[in-house]
C-alpha cells in the first residue's frame, strides 16, 4: 500500500462528498475527513435520555482525498446503513480495503464478461464511508492523493 492509501485507512470518519466519470470509463471520488464535536448532547428516545453523545461533522479545514481510477468495470454506492457484514469476504485496510473474496466480485463475474483474460486481473477495491460504501471493480490500481 502507498502512503497515501496508509494516511486514508488512517482516518476514522470518511463523507463521500463527490463521485464523477473521470475520461472515458474513468471514476473520481473526493472523500472529506470528518471531526467529532467538542461539546456532549444529549438526546431523548422516547422515555430514555441518552448522554454524552458527539456530532461528526465535516469542516473545511480537515484533510480532503482525490480518488482516481483510470478504468473501472463496474461500481457500486451503497447506503452504509444497509450493508451487510459477510463472514466468509476477505480484505485488508480498514477505510479503503482492498478485497481478495466477496460478493461484489462474484456479482461482476456472473454480470459481466470481465475475466482474468479480458479486460485482465482486477481486483474489488471498497471505501467506507460513514453514509456510503463505494464498490470498484477495476484493472487498474487507484491513484489516492490528499488535497489537504
Amino acid at each position: 500500500m502507498t502512503d497515501s492509501t496508509t494516511d486514508l485507512n488512517g482516518q476514522v470518519y470518511l463523507f463521500l462528498n463527490g463521485i464523477e466519470e473521470a475520461g472515458h470509463n474513468g471514476l473520481r471520488l473526493v472523500i472529506q475527513v470528518g471531526a467529532v464535536s467538542a461539546e456532549a448532547e444529549n438526546i431523548q428516545i422516547g422515555g430514555s435520555v441518552i448522554s454524552g453523545l458527539r456530532q461528526v461533522s465535516v469542516g473545511k479545514s480537515g484533510p480532503e482525498y482525490e480518488i482516481t481510477f483510470a478504468s473501472y468495470i463496474a461500481y457500486a454506492i451503497r447506503n452504509e446503513s444497509y450493508v451487510l457484514q459477510d463472514k466468509e469476504e476477505a480484505w485488508v485496510g480498514k477505510s479503503f480495503r482492498v478485497y481478495s473474496k466477496s460478493r461484489f466480485l462474484d456479482f461482476v463475474r456472473s454480470a459481466t464478461l470481465a475475466s482474468p483474460e479480458y479486460p485482465g486481473a482486477f481486483a474489488h477495491y471498497s471505501l467506507v464511508c460513514q453514509d456510503h460504501v463505494v464498490d470498484i471493480a477495476s484493472v487498474s490500481q487507484p491513484k489516492i492523493e490528499r488535497l489537504r
